[in-house]
């Protein structure tokens, strides 16, 4: 499904509420959608509502829009309103790219753990794959390359020769260089 495009049927924005606590969502079937909230094997946010006292009102129907218009306006009504939604339904790529910077800054030590404990399990394989790598990539990566400071580096220790003093001088000489 071409997300951009027009969609001609009727999409419906929703809202659940048990009088206490407010539910956001979309569909085209917006009753069909009610009936499937209050079933005991609803596994969305809406559970958490009571399912005795839940009412539903649809608050605008959607037409000739596209779909990720509709996703949209959903998500407006997610984030400007206190609900138990806790994910949106869309996100630009810069969302995207925000959301998982702040995510890897939050929980870097448990995905450093996470990782390792992943290495420490899978040794063999992950050996096999760094040595498989290395070998179809060798001429690239034992590669000597002269830098303008005059000194001479692999691709696997550009990192430590920008670190040398001759580098770091050779910067504050010449101040035009590239990769400042």
């Amino acid at each position: 499904m071409n997300k951009n495009h027009i969609i001609e049927e009727k999409h419906y924005l929703y809202k659940l509420t048990d009088g206490e606590l407010d539910y956001y969502g979309l569909s085209k079937y917006p009753y069909l959608r009610y009936r499937s909230h209050k079933l005991s094997s609803n596994n969305c946010r809406s559970k958490l509502l009571d399912k005795d006292k839940m009412v539903m009102e649809v608050l605008k129907t959607l037409e000739n829009v596209s779909y990720i218009e509709c996703l949209k306006q959903e998500t407006e009504l997610i984030t400007n309103n206190e609900c138990v939604n806790k994910q949106v339904s869309y996100m630009s790529e810069e969302d995207k790219k925000n959301y998982w910077s702040q995510y890897y800054k939050d929980n870097q030590a448990e995905i450093k753990f996470r990782n390792k404990e992943y290495y420490n399990k899978n040794l063999e394989h992950c050996r096999q794959k760094g040595l498989t790598y290395y070998n179809s990539n060798k001429e690239r990566l034992n590669k000597r390359h002269t830098c303008l400071c005059g000194g001479k580096y692999t691709f696997r220790h550009k990192c430590d020769h920008i670190k040398t003093k001759r580098h770091k001088e050779y910067l504050i000489k010449d101040s035009t260089y590239p990769n400042i």
